[in-house]
């Protein structure tokens, strides 16, 4: 759809008047431009102005047309490609880089505001080379953080799950760093950090599942760190006792953040001799307070789109996966009610009608998606 088609369908769509259309048009451009267009799913010859007419079109009166429309303008938040960018720059220098100086502080015992002087000691260059950096999914941009901190290749990985073989691999290149500085310490990792985009509900990282746990930090944790007794595929080749392991996003929920820490605490008191010194959910560089939830109860447009979730509801969204959440995604998945949408992927913790698809049927009218989501989850759709 050429683009000045689409303007002029988006008109007719929401009945503006030329003033109207010209003010709104102007706006959808700009942000267009600086925003919107960039989102990473956006199939080919369809961007953001395509899209939004085409989802606008699904909504039965102009009306629902126009309430659907004053959520976008008023109530999304769309982080942008800079945005995130900015993010990945600021987590080594605001959530990392203190643990490592204050790691020093407490061996060599030096003021804290002596940063300069830290930074300069051999214990500060040992400890941030034996520490690692792990994606726990795509988004986390392992390859933006390196470049941007000026760290090893051979300490960071894009993935959390890794065969014997690369752990080796990552001691080995270690050990050979370590002969080659002269330092006089043992090549193992003593600081774990797994780093994430986002975390809406926190159930992706850990959540409790029937008598045990689930999520990425538990696997982790079991797998490749395992027990002082048995260590995992990992453990073997950190420190005694142990590393340290902290859990940081870029983006999350203050739900999400939250039920981790009590999560975590839980999990601590279930686990038999873990081989970890600590573990940390650390506070992510934004959160999203719970007021941004839709729907807002003292927004009356808030109330008018809650009427459109309930009214266009499509349970074929609905998946295994999706049930860890709860009984449905009517809110998005676990509730969380978000209107956020990721440059890269729209969460599937935001209301569903910014990201849903399904085919029409005899039975259906079907969906379609403002920002197409792509699921993990994939496999069979």
């Amino acid at each position: 759809m050429r683009e000045d088609l689409a303007e002029q369908l988006l008109g007719i769509t929401l009945d503006w008047d030329t003033q109207t259309a010209k003010e709104e048009i102007g706006k959808l451009r700009y942000l267009a431009a600086v925003k919107y267009d960039s989102y990473r799913n956006f199939e080919a010859g369809n961007r953001f102005l395509e899209s939004l007419v085409l989802w606008l079109r699904q909504f039965k009166t102009v009306e629902e047309r126009r309430i659907a429309y004053h959520f976008l303008s008023s109530r999304m938040v769309y982080i942008s490609e800079a945005q995130m960018d900015h993010l990945v720059g600021l987590l080594y220098p605001q959530r990392i880089l203190p643990i490592l100086l204050g790691q020093v502080v407490e061996r060599e015992k030096i003021p804290s505001h002596q940063i300069k002087r830290i930074r300069a000691t051999e214990t500060f260059k040992i400890l941030r080379r034996k520490s690692i950096f792990l994606g726990l999914s795509d988004g986390a941009r392992m390859d933006a953080f390196r470049r941007k901190n000026t760290l090893s290749n051979d300490q960071i990985s894009v993935s959390y799950e890794l065969s014997d073989k690369k752990w080796r691999r990552m001691h080995d290149d270690l050990e050979k760093w370590i002969e080659k500085s002269g330092a006089k310490t043992e090549s193992v990792f003593e600081n774990i950090f797994l780093i994430d985009d986002f975390s809406g509900s926190g159930n992706s990282i850990l959540r409790p599942d029937k008598e045990s746990y689930a999520g990425k930090l538990f696997k982790f944790v079991d797998e490749a760190l395992g027990t002082v007794e048995a260590p995992g595929t990992l453990g073997k080749w950190c420190i005694k006792g142990g590393p340290r392991l902290f859990v940081v996003t870029y983006l999350s929920t203050r739900q999400a953040f939250n039920e981790l820490n009590g999560r975590k605490e839980s999990l601590l008191k279930t686990l038999v001799q873990p081989n970890m010194a600590s573990c940390e959910i650390m506070e992510p560089l934004q959160i999203f307070e719970d007021w941004l939830k839709v729907p807002q109860s003292e927004n009356e447009n808030d109330k008018s789109f809650d009427m459109l979730l309930e009214g266009y509801y499509d349970d074929r969204i609905e998946d295994e996966h999706t049930k860890t959440g709860g009984k449905d995604v009517k809110h998005g998945y676990a509730d969380c009610g978000l209107p956020i949408v990721l440059c890269h992927n729209c969460p599937n913790n935001s209301v569903y009608l910014l990201w849903a698809q399904t085919d029409r049927s005899e039975m259906k009218a079907g969906l379609q998606p403002l920002f197409r989501r792509t699921s993990r989850h994939a496999e069979g759709r």
